[in-house]
């Protein structure tokens, strides 16, 4: 939905990143990270073992923070809006992704549009009980008519 969201943007620049599903044979085996620039790298997958891991999931901080931080950094700096596809429980090992994930929060002055698990995290509710934070849940049978809502609201 973000990449639809985004793809129909007319009057606003964009940056970031999106996570995607790593598949081999038809089974998820991992996720990489691509910037909206195209720079990529492995998110977490089943077989590069690190401390960090989510169910059968190794997460790879290191390559998550390369392009995630990059993309992040640079969106801030030169576009209307940041694109962050996911703040989740991968991704927030990184203590610097959460750092400035905050930081720009806080701060307040670019739009974000953001995506983030149906879960009690308190980094993340922290982030959601932020002045002009909205929440917007996406179900299947929203989904379509919150993409023209969305477009509405970054324009």
């Amino acid at each position: 939905m973000v990449r639809k969201v985004i793809n129909s943007l007319k009057n606003t620049t964009y940056g970031g990143f999106f996570s995607e599903e790593i598949k081999e044979k038809g089974a998820r085996v991992g996720f990489k990270i691509v910037s909206t620039d195209g720079e990529e790298g492995i998110l977490a997958d089943t077989t590069h073992k690190s401390p960090y891991r989510i169910s059968k999931y190794y997460v790879n901080v290191s390559e998550f923070e390369r392009v995630a931080l990059k993309a992040i950094t640079n969106a801030e700096k030169e576009k209307d809006l940041i694109i962050i596809d996911e703040i989740g429980k991968m991704e927030l090992f990184s203590q610097k992704f959460r750092a400035l994930i905050e930081e720009i929060f806080v701060k307040g002055h670019k739009k974000i549009l953001a995506t983030i698990p149906i879960s009690n995290i308190p980094f993340i509710n922290k982030l959601c009980d932020l002045p002009d934070t909205e929440v917007i849940e996406v179900t299947p049978g929203n989904r379509d008519q919150l993409i023209t809502k969305l477009i509405g609201y970054l324009e």
